[in-house]
């Protein structure tokens, strides 16, 4: 039994030297990458805790999602980024908007969006270190560290993996309603476009800009789908007057199985 549990000991750390050898080639490859202007990306403490880092995949690829924002914006938009992890999307889109909000509320994450930020010295970007929801009140998030999939625990089954696992996190979160009112004075001469990727609390966030949304600006939301809210989510976006755009339909748009695409009648307008 002691041999069986060495050798096994033996096993599991070569298994973790090669794990960590592919890590840092990966790392020291990506430090010489440079995608869509973006120089570089990520740290090596981020990349090194992923053997598959979709972070990296995203930037790294033709990702349809970046496609089609980069088709959707202009250089008078601004782009709000809720759930913006290190800042894939964030940091591309920034070159072609006039101001980014980006909203991650995760602190490893968080820094390393800001490190992005400045190792790329980008200055229209506006960082924050919150969540947005329904309503101003503090969320218990995962934390999952250099995590890419960190839940907000309320909207998942506490029992199931992630959840068990890891410690929680509480974070601050505010109403999109409540920061443009205090806070961002967004007006309706400003075409928006929003990307919403919350792992499943995408509703909250919505539920909490409802005045926001019904401003007469020109608004364009991307937001992730599964199905387990991808019905309350139209049904949302229809109750606002959202029209849900096929993205394989849509003039210049690309198909993308990740995320729906809604747009009000202004943007629309604007787009034909």
């Amino acid at each position: 039994m002691k041999g069986n549990n060495f050798f096994k000991k033996i096993i599991n750390r070569f298994k973790l030297i090669i794990f960590k050898s592919t890590s840092y080639i990966r790392y020291i490859s990506c430090s010489f990458l440079e995608s869509n202007g973006i120089k570089n990306i990520g740290n090596l403490i981020f990349i090194s805790n992923f053997k598959y880092n979709y972070q990296i995949i995203k930037f790294t690829q033709n990702d349809p999602t970046i496609v089609n924002l980069k088709k959707l914006v202009s250089k008078d938009s601004i782009f709000i980024d809720i759930g913006a992890n290190i800042g894939i999307v964030t940091l591309i889109i920034s070159k072609f908007v006039e101001k980014v909000y980006s909203f991650e509320p995760v602190i490893s994450s968080y820094i390393n969006l800001c490190r992005n930020i400045e190792i790329n010295n980008i200055k229209n970007i506006v960082p924050l270190n919150m969540a947005l929801s329904e309503k101003c009140s503090l969320l218990e998030i995962t934390n999952i560290p250099y995590g890419e999939t960190n839940k907000v625990v309320k909207t998942h089954i506490l029992e199931n993996e992630i959840c068990r696992v890891y410690d929680f996190l509480n974070v601050f979160a505010s109403t999109l309603d409540n920061l443009n009112k205090y806070y961002l004075h967004l007006k309706n001469d400003k075409k928006i476009i929003i990307k919403i990727d919350t792992e499943s609390h995408e509703l909250y966030v919505l539920n909490g800009a409802k005045s926001f949304l019904m401003n007469k600006a020109p608004i364009l939301i991307c937001m992730e789908q599964n199905p387990r809210t991808k019905e309350p989510l139209i049904k949302f976006m229809n109750s606002l007057k959202f029209k849900k755009i096929d993205t394989y339909n849509f003039q210049g748009f690309v198909k993308d199985e990740e995320n729906m695409y809604f747009a009000n009648d202004y943007f629309l307008k604007e787009k034909k």
